[in-house]
């Protein structure tokens, strides 16, 4: 875990620090990167240039950088353990499997909502297409428990208010570092809704999903 996450957040700092130290000076924009690192990889959003990354929003660098150490650590150590592992093993765990399917999914669906929701109210149309879509996939990515923001939320339309609070309620995944029901909470509770309206056995990649997981998912759901 102290490898992943310090190698993690030492290549996030050494990026970070090519705009920051041009922006704020050698010793403060050092310690920004190393400061912005560790509480985006953390999942922890707190910043100290005071309006977290709305200046930056015509830096997609930056935004598509800490969008990386947000959802680096949000996959989680297991998965990441995996992940390092498999150019010798060439295997990865079920748990694995479904954490980056529907992590990488609701990354991707969420980015062309905020796409769709944001285009109409005309949000980031003073940026170029790449920023643009930089700041939608950014939006995707920072609900999901990290906090850092690259707006001003009062200038989001009402959908993309409710579509964060969606991604906020998800969160990331188990052993992590971000928080929500989980992932593997929602895709739980989604095969088996699915599963009992056609009136088949709960499944996932051809293992049985006992009723313990099933009462477990739902309590956290309604909890």
């Amino acid at each position: 875990i102290l490898k992943i996450a310090l190698s993690i957040q030492l290549i996030g700092a050494i990026l970070l620090s090519f705009v920051f130290i041009p922006d704020y000076g050698l010793g403060e924009g050092i310690y920004y990167s190393i400061f912005h690192s560790i509480s985006a990889f953390c999942n922890a959003g707190f910043d100290i240039i005071g309006d977290s990354l709305i200046q930056y929003q015509d830096n997609s660098f930056i935004l598509l950088v800490i969008a990386g150490l947000i959802m680096s650590g949000g996959l989680g150590f297991i998965v990441w353990e995996e992940l390092l592992h498999f150019p010798k093993t060439r295997k990865i765990g079920n748990y694995s499997k479904i954490v980056l399917t529907a992590t990488i999914s609701i990354w991707i669906v969420g980015t062309l909502l905020f796409w769709l929701t944001e285009t109409g109210n005309g949000t980031f149309d003073h940026l170029s297409f790449g920023d643009r879509l930089a700041n939608y996939f950014f939006l995707s990515v920072t609900p999901r428990t990290a906090g850092y923001v690259n707006i001003d939320y009062s200038l989001l339309s009402l959908p993309s208010i409710f579509l964060t609070i969606v991604l906020m309620f998800i969160g990331a995944s188990s052993g992590s570092t971000g928080g929500g029901i989980k992932v593997t909470t929602l895709v739980v509770m989604l095969v088996v809704i699915y599963r009992s309206i056609n009136h088949e056995s709960s499944r996932i990649l051809n293992r049985a999903i006992s009723k313990d997981t099933v009462r477990r998912a739902f309590f956290i759901f309604g909890a």
